[in-house]
């Protein structure tokens, strides 16, 4: 990851977070470990952790590995590298963010940017819901958003300065009430991609030209009307409370292995576990019936080998 992408991703999720090194601080000291007077050694942690997160992320990415919960609780691990957090044990929030990122991805590009952006805000959505850690959900749920941007090859999305107090209470109020579009329908339109404009860093004092291809918070039309604005979302959340509308029925899981399979055929029984959240027996047992029914065969051995699907399907 370019060094600049990287500096400003750190400076601004951290900024959410309390820290107050500015973007100049952070180069100084992500790039040439040089501390900056008055910045507590704690925060200095926490954004030299976030930014290893990210580099970990970026190979993530680019390696185009599958998202499942190992992976998803070692990222984790880099950010709370120097906390005190645990992880709570809650692996069912994290199967739920892999089913949903790993569908969304599947189905890329056909199914356009948005429709991963909106999965990567959801995925942020269910991590600072679920609180699968003692602390620090928000930050993780941040880099697992961007993760799932750049696996899609997008640019990761940031939340500027004059964004973040109504983005933090969108968010608040979308946990608090746990609706999911509230928060991803406010964040999908905050953060439309515009080209052109310029990136200012997390602080707001250091305005530098655009990088190319970043993803840039559109800038809001006056700020006089950013507490309105967060005052009908959270009015929207209350109203939609009564309202929530049933999830769309998902495809029966034999259909849905044999579309993960076409798509990424060297998954393991352990991977369509954790996207489909079921057991591995359960995976096991619709493999054999598909393998019997001439929709997919094994090709090589259960190390090193990949699936094949058939014609007869």
């Amino acid at each position: 990851m370019e060094k600049e992408k990287l500096i400003i991703l750190v400076t601004r999720s951290t900024a959410l977070e309390g820290s107050t090194l500015d973007y100049q601080q952070n180069s100084l000291l992500l790039e040439r470990g040089i501390s900056s007077q008055g910045k507590t050694i704690a925060e200095q942690l926490m954004n030299i952790d976030l930014a290893a997160a990210y580099e970990e992320a970026a190979r993530m990415a680019a390696r185009k590995d599958m998202i499942n919960v190992f992976r998803l609780r070692n990222l984790a691990g880099y950010v709370l590298k120097h906390s005190d957090a645990s992880y709570k044990g809650n692996d069912a929030v994290l199967l739920r963010v892999c089913s949903e990122a790993n569908e969304a991805l599947m189905h890329y590009p056909s199914s356009g940017d948005e429709a991963i952006r909106r999965a990567s805000y959801l995925a942020h959505f269910l991590i600072s819901a679920g609180k699968p850690w003692s602390e620090g959900n928000d930050l993780i749920g941040r880099l697992v958003m961007n993760l799932i941007q750049m696996n899609a090859g997008l640019e990761p999305d940031t939340v500027p300065a004059d964004y973040a107090e109504e983005y933090k209470r969108v968010l608040s109020a979308s946990v608090r009430e746990d609706i999911a579009d509230v928060f991803t329908d406010h964040v999908a339109l905050a953060l439309k991609p515009a080209a052109g404009m310029k990136l200012q860093d997390a602080k707001g004092s250091h305005e530098k030209a655009a990088v190319p291809g970043m993803a840039v918070a559109a800038k809001p039309e006056a700020k006089e009307a950013a507490p309105e604005k967060a005052a009908a979302a959270e009015k929207a959340v209350v109203t939609r409370t009564a309202q929530k509308a049933p999830a769309p029925e998902k495809p029966k899981n034999k259909q849905r292995i044999l579309e993960l399979l076409a798509k990424h055929p060297r998954m393991t029984t352990a991977d369509l576990a954790g996207v489909l959240e079921i057991s591995c027996k359960g995976v096991e047992k619709h493999l054999a019936q598909l393998k019997a029914s001439g929709a997919l065969r094994r090709i090589g051995p259960d190390k090193g080998g990949r699936w094949e699907v058939g014609l007869n399907l």
